[in-house]
Formats: structure tokens, C-alpha cells, sequence
């Protein structure tokens, strides 16, 4: 038996040394892992000299256009992820916002959530959104312009709800308590804020590469290319999208999240002009 098995093995061994230029390399040598990817050192190189932009200036409009720059590159990143790799058009992603600017004020003026822990939670609740909207029209079939409008008509629910409801503020919003320290989540300086969404941007396009050369991310570009076709090779194209919608709602809700953090702090300058305000709507 032992002669039988030793032989096996090397009539493997020797078909794989016979087919090796044909096979990948994994099966001829052993594996290698590089710390960072060649192809990610753009990204890297931009996400440095952006950051070193609050060492170069301390105007305030500058360092504030950058950050709602950053702010929107990061929503526009989210959405290339289901709309770019996955085919899949949302006009929507305004929902995911909204519910990332008001979850994150919500959880803190009425849960009293440490700011970390909300920043964190307004991302599941974002996500949460997305794959609750994704299941409800991938379910249904609904793909193309159908798909698209019918992201539109919840976001606009979504609007409507948020304007009308005592829950959220109504139209004047959730009252947040101004106290510029790092444990708040509010930062005096804007070089802070920079960071932070040079650091959000930097690791949602290297994250949004790493999907890129995974299963998952040919998974998307199969459905884009041919939903039927990828459906007839086993992929399970539900479960790639509401996933895909899930990781791009998130994405887009830190984004809102963000925002909501730098506009509460931007009207800080004109809350101390006002003898006893001491608050700011979000």
C-alpha cells in the first residue's frame, strides 16, 4: 500500500513538473506575499502629499474645501463599488448618507453614545439600509433603469420620513452639544478632520482594489458583463449584490458620518458669536 500511495505521489509530482509552464504558479513554487502591492503605491503617494497639504496652509477655506472633497470622493468611491464593478445604478445612495449623518446624531443626543461608538454604528446603520433596499429589489428581479428608480423612490421616502418625523428633529434637525475635544469626535483644528478623510479615502480605494483582485470583485464584474450567464455558471448573483450594496452603503454612510462631524464643528465659529448658544443642529 505504502509503494502504491509513494507512487501516486510521484506520478502527481511528475505531472505537475511536466505541465508546469501551463499551470499557475501556486502549483510550482511556493507562494510569495508582498507587504504592499506595486499598484497601490499611487494611491499611497497621493494619500501623503494630501495629507501634508495643513502642514503647507492653515486657511480654513482650503482645508475645508479638501475635506468636502475628500468627504464626496469617498461617497463617489461607494457608489463605484456597486455601480462601477457591479453594474448595478443606484441613484439612491443619498439614503445611505442621510442615515449615516443621522444615525451617527441620533445615537449620540438621544442614546448618549460614546462618538466613536456612533460613528461606528451610523456605518451599520447604513449598511443596514442598503441590504435591507438590496434584498427588497434584487428579490424581486429588479435590475437597469427599474433598479435605479426604485432606489430613487426610497431615498425620497427616506427624505420625507427624516423631514416630517419628531424622531429624527424634523426639518430643523437633531440639536448635537458643541465641546471640541478628540473623545467628541470634534476637532478646532480642520488639519484633523484633513486626516481623517485622507485616511477614509486612502483606505476605501486600496480596500476597493484588494475587492478588485478577489473572487468577490470578479463575481461583480461577472454579473456586469452577463447576470444570466453568471447565474448559469453557479455564481449566486443575489447574494453577491445585496452583499455588494451592503459594503457600499456603509462606505457612503462614513461619509455622511464624516460630514456631519466637520458641519457640526464649522458652525462652532458662529455659535460663540451668540451669547449662550452653545449647540448646533445636524
Amino acid at each position: 500500500l505504502n509503494r502504491n500511495i509513494d507512487g501516486a505521489a510521484g506520478d502527481v509530482q511528475a505531472a505537475i513538473t511536466a505541465a508546469g509552464p501551463f499551470l499557475p504558479k501556486t502549483l510550482t513554487s511556493p507562494p510569495t506575499y508582498k507587504k504592499v502591492n506595486p499598484a497601490d503605491s499611487p494611491i499611497l503617494i497621493v494619500a501623503a502629499l494630501l495629507a501634508m497639504v495643513p502642514l503647507a496652509t492653515s486657511a480654513n477655506t482650503v482645508l475645508n474645501a479638501l475635506v468636502l472633497a475628500l468627504t464626496m470622493a469617498l461617497a463617489g468611491q461607494s457608489w463605484n463599488l456597486l455601480g462601477g464593478y457591479g453594474g448595478q445604478i443606484s441613484f439612491g445612495h443619498a439614503a445611505f448618507f442621510g442615515a449615516g449623518a443621522y444615525g451617527n446624531a441620533i445615537l449620540q443626543a438621544r442614546f448618549g453614545s460614546n462618538a466613536y461608538a456612533a460613528f461606528a454604528g451610523a456605518i451599520g446603520i447604513g449598511a443596514m439600509f442598503g441590504a435591507a433596499i438590496g434584498y427588497l429589489s434584487f428579490r424581486s428581479g429588479l435590475r437597469g433603469s427599474y433598479f435605479a428608480l426604485v432606489t430613487l423612490a426610497f431615498a425620497e421616502v427616506f427624505r420625507i420620513i427624516a423631514n416630517a418625523s419628531s424622531f429624527t428633529g424634523g426639518a430643523a434637525g437633531t440639536l448635537l452639544k458643541l465641546d471640541a475635544r478628540a473623545e467628541n469626535f470634534q476637532f478646532a483644528s480642520r488639519a484633523i478632520f484633513v486626516w481623517i478623510a485622507v485616511g477614509l479615502v486612502g483606505i476605501a480605494l486600496i480596500g476597493t482594489r484588494v475587492i478588485e483582485r478577489s473572487r468577490f470583485g470578479a463575481y461583480l464584474v461577472a454579473i456586469r458583463e452577463n447576470e444570466d450567464a453568471a447565474r448559469a455558471l453557479g455564481i449566486d448573483t443575489l447574494r453577491v449584490k445585496v452583499q455588494a450594496i451592503t459594503l457600499s452603503a456603509g462606505i457612503t454612510a462614513a461619509a455622511g458620518a464624516v460630514l456631519r462631524a466637520i458641519f457640526s464643528v464649522r458652525g462652532r465659529q458662529y455659535s460663540h458669536s451668540e451669547p449662550g448658544s452653545r449647540s448646533r443642529r445636524c
